[in-house]
């Protein structure tokens, strides 16, 4: 599987903070609501974006997070 930058770099934050994950992976069963925190945090960091609390329920899995971020990075 060929990933694109985006998907790279959400998956290696990712890993980076829950282990061996994929892009499948459900967000809400990723960590508690401070680990979850801490990577949105990193997101918007790593991208210069905003996330609002009110998109975060709309984030499912690593691929929602990467389209958001594609969308709006």
């Amino acid at each position: 599987m060929i990933l694109t930058s985006t998907e790279g770099r959400v998956l290696q934050l990712a890993q980076e903070n829950f282990g061996n994950v994929t892009l499948d992976a459900k967000v809400h069963e990723l960590g508690d609501s401070l680990e979850l925190a801490s990577m949105v945090l990193e997101l918007e960091n790593e991208f210069g974006i905003d996330i609002p609390d009110s998109e975060l329920p709309k984030l499912t899995t690593l691929h929602d997070v990467v389209k958001y971020v594609e969308r709006y990075g």
